[in-house]
C-alpha cells in the first residue's frame, strides 16, 4: 500500500513540475532558427541579399523570382536530417551565400554568442556590402574585446570584431571606466538576444552605437548634464561626467548668463569674457575660421597655437599616461625607478623632476593608484586650453605633511608641495594643500578613493600637459563639488 502512494505521489509531483528541456528550448535557439528568422527579415524588406532577391509566401521560397526545387529540398532534408520547411530555408541560404552546404549541421545546434555573431555578420555584408578595415578589427580584438583569445578561430574573430564595430553586439564592460568588454563568445546566446540581433539587420538604428575609437555608448540612465557633451561612454559612471569643469568657480557665468552656457559658441565668443567651449562644442570649434571683426576680443583664439584638433585625443592619451606614473609614487624607489622616471621626463625638465623627487624624499611619499581613465569626449577648451577630465583610484599610503596636518598655506617648500606638472603660470601641485584643500580633496591617509581631475593642455604642445592659471595657481582641480554644473541657464 505504502509503495502505491509513493508512486501516485511521484506521478502527481512530476505532472506538475514544468518541463525544463521545454523550458531551454524556448530560452535558447538554434542557427536554423536564427537563419531563418534572417531570411523572413531579408524578404520582408524587399533588400537585395548578395544580389539576390527573396520572397516567401504561403512557405514557398523564391530566389529571385525562382523557386526552391522540391528535389533541393528533400536532398537537404535527407541528408542533414531536416524537415522541408527548414531544408527550404536552408537551400535559399545556400543559394544567397549567406551560408555554406558544409555549415549546416552547425547550424542545428544551440547557437552561441560567436555563431551568432558569425552569422549576422555575414548576413550584413550581404545586404549592405559592409566592409571593416583590417586595422579596425585587430585594434578590437586587441583593445575592445578582452575575452578574444576565446573565439574558436582567427576567421571566426575577425567576424564577431566585424559584429561588434558594426553595432550588433557589445557585450559588458570588464570594469567601470574600462575601454574593454566582455563578450563571453562561448556562452549559449539566449533566443531574446540573438532575434534582437537579427532585427538590428533591417532598423540600425537599434544597433548600439559606437566612438570612433569604438567605446560603447550609452543611451539610457544619462548623467543630468548629458546635454554637453557629445556622448556618454556605457563603463563611464556619471560622476565624471556631472563633476565640474576648470573655470567654474564664478558664479556669474551661470547667475548673470555672461560669457558661459547662456547662448550657442559663435555668440558666446563675441563676448568680453569668452573662455569656454564646452565638450559638445569641441569638434565644432577646432573647425572655425575667423568669422570677422566682432570676434576681436578672441581672435586669438584662431591661431594655431590656440587650437588644433588632435589635442582632445592626445591630451587624453596623455593625461591618462601621465597620472598612472605620477601617482604611483614611492620614495624608497624612485631614484632607481627608469621605467617611471623615462616617462614622467615626457612632462617634466629634469631640473623639475629631479625637484620633484627631493620633495618625495624629503616627505616620504609613497601614492599608490590601480586605475587611471579618461576620454577624448571629456576634452573641453577654457582660458586658452584645452582641458580634460580624468579619473583616478588611488590613495595617500605616506606622505608627512598630510600625517602633520599641514594643509594650511601656500609655500611649497614649507608644506612639501609635490609639483609632477610642467609649470606655466603659476607653480602646478599634485595636491591642493591651500586653504581649500581639505575641501576639495577630502581624503583620508591610506583610504582608496575615486578622484576626478581636470587638466588642461596648450595646442602648441600637442596635448602635453601644462599648468593653468586657476584661482588657486593650480594645474590640478578637484571639481567634484562644484555646484554650479546643475544651474546652467535656459536648460
Amino acid at each position: 500500500m505504502d509503495c502505491i502512494i509513493v508512486l501516485f505521489l511521484t506521478a502527481v509531483l512530476t505532472a506538475a513540475l514544468p518541463d525544463i528541456n521545454a523550458y531551454c528550448a524556448e530560452k535558447y535557439i538554434t542557427g536554423i532558427e536564427l537563419l531563418e528568422r534572417i531570411t523572413d527579415g531579408i524578404a520582408d524588406s524587399g533588400k537585395k541579399a548578395g544580389g539576390y532577391t527573396l520572397s516567401i509566401n504561403n512557405g514557398v521560397i523564391k530566389v529571385n523570382g525562382s523557386k526552391i526545387k522540391e528535389k533541393t529540398i528533400k536532398k537537404y532534408a535527407s541528408k542533414y536530417k531536416l524537415s522541408d520547411k527548414d531544408a527550404a530555408y536552408c537551400a535559399a541560404s545556400v543559394k544567397i551565400k549567406l551560408i555554406k552546404a558544409s555549415g549546416i549541421k552547425k547550424l542545428k545546434k544551440k547557437l552561441t554568442v560567436e555563431r551568432a555573431a558569425v552569422l549576422i555578420y555575414d548576413a550584413d555584408r550581404l545586404l549592405d556590402k559592409s566592409s571593416v578595415k583590417d586595422a579596425d578589427i585587430e585594434m578590437v580584438l586587441g583593445e575592445r574585446i578582452a575575452d578574444s583569445n576565446k573565439i574558436s578561430s582567427a576567421a571566426a574573430a575577425k567576424k564577431l570584431a566585424g559584429a561588434y564595430i558594426r553595432g550588433y553586439l557589445a557585450g559588458k564592460a570588464e570594469a567601470a571606466y574600462s575601454a574593454l568588454r566582455v563578450i563571453n563568445p562561448a556562452k549559449k546566446i539566449s533566443r531574446k538576444e540573438a532575434l534582437k540581433m537579427a532585427d538590428m539587420l533591417f532598423a540600425s538604428s537599434e544597433r548600439y552605437s559606437l566612438s570612433s575609437d569604438f567605446k560603447v555608448i550609452r543611451r539610457d540612465n544619462l548623467p543630468k548634464n548629458a546635454s554637453l557633451y557629445a556622448y556618454i561612454l556605457d563603463s563611464f559612471p556619471n560622476e565624471i561626467y556631472e563633476t565640474g569643469f576648470n573655470g567654474m568657480t564664478s558664479g556669474s557665468f551661470f547667475d548673470k548668463g555672461e560669457g558661459l552656457g547662456a547662448d550657442d559658441l559663435l555668440t558666446r565668443m563675441k563676448r568680453k569674457n569668452f573662455t569656454f567651449v564646452f565638450p559638445k562644442e569641441i569638434e565644432k570649434f577646432d573647425s572655425l575660421e575667423y568669422p570677422g571683426p566682432d570676434f576681436s576680443y578672441s581672435s586669438n583664439v584662431f591661431l594655431d597655437t590656440f587650437r588644433n584638433d588632435d589635442v582632445p585625443k592626445e591630451l587624453a592619451a596623455s593625461s591618462a599616461e601621465f597620472y598612472t606614473y605620477a601617482l604611483n609614487v614611492d620614495y624608497r624607489t624612485i631614484e632607481k625607478d627608469k621605467e617611471w622616471q623615462d616617462t614622467m621626463k615626457k612632462y617634466l625638465t629634469e631640473e623639475e623632476l629631479a625637484d620633484y623627487i627631493k620633495h618625495c624624499r624629503e616627505n616620504k611619499t609613497v601614492i599608490e593608484c590601480d586605475a587611471v581613465y579618461s576620454d577624448s569626449s571629456l576634452v573641453y577648451w577654457y582660458n586658452g586650453e584645452y582641458n580634460c577630465k580624468v579619473y583616478a583610484h588611488m590613495r595617500v599610503v605616506s606622505d608627512l605633511p598630510l600625517e602633520n596636518g599641514k594643509t594650511t598655506g601656500i609655500d611649497q617648500d614649507t608644506y612639501g608641495y609635490l609639483y609632477p606638472v610642467k609649470r606655466g603660470y603659476e607653480p602646478g601641485t599634485l595636491f591642493t594643500r591651500s586653504v581649500l584643500g581639505s575641501l576639495y580633496m577630502g581624503y583620508k591617509m591610506g583610504t582608496w578613493t575615486d578622484f576626478y581631475f581636470n587638466t588642461s593642455g596648450s595646442a602648441d604642445m600637442y596635448g602635453c600637459l601644462c599648468c593653468s592659471n586657476t584661482s588657486r595657481g593650480i594645474m590640478i582641480d578637484y571639481s567634484g563639488l562644484y555646484p554650479w554644473l546643475y544651474k546652467l541657464p535656459g536648460r
